[in-house]
């Protein structure tokens, strides 16, 4: 991340002003919860900062929260206590994958993980192909039901609360 006088540089936005990127992020929650749904189940597999294997299939019969982020990224960064207390919660149910786009060595995400109680699996994955598509804003989290279907999608910060009503209509 390069900083110049009251902006931010990252991958997605270019240059905008850091009031700019909330207005973004704010147009961005606008879409809210989109409903998707695949045919097929989702299937994937990325390895964590420790070099554990995840699989779509590890996680068959429990809720898949994906969630792209990155640590320069405001929004994100809201959202990552209410993924905490949302797998706090959820541990037998569902898993939160935090999938991050950042260019950080991996003791550097390590550190960033730790120093944020980050409770789930962090998996760097900015030069991989997402199963979803491109990823056109940050964050975006995808839904995959415990039969493994794609389900839906949010652009834009989340809370703990959304997921959860999200997964009670589904």
């Amino acid at each position: 991340m390069q900083r110049q006088q009251g902006s931010v540089r990252g991958p997605l936005f270019g240059w905008l002003s850091v009031t700019d990127r909330w207005r973004v992020g704010g147009l961005l929650l606008l879409l809210s919860l989109a409903s998707v749904s695949s045919a097929a189940p989702i299937e994937f597999s990325y390895r964590d900062l420790e070099g554990n294997l995840h699989t779509a299939a590890d996680y068959r019969g429990r809720w898949i929260v994906v969630n792209y982020w990155a640590s320069w990224c405001p929004p994100c960064l809201e959202e990552i206590p209410e993924l905490v207390l949302f797998q706090d919660n959820h541990r037998q149910d569902a898993v939160v994958l935090g999938m991050n786009m950042d260019e950080l060595s991996i003791t550097e995400l390590q550190q960033f993980a730790e120093q944020q109680m980050i409770n789930y699996p962090v998996l760097p994955v900015l030069r991989q192909r997402s199963p979803f598509g491109n990823i056109t804003g940050l964050p975006t989290t995808y839904f995959i039901s415990p039969q493994g279907e794609l389900l839906g999608r949010h652009l834009g910060a989340i809370t703990a609360e959304a997921i959860e009503r999200f997964m009670r209509r589904h």
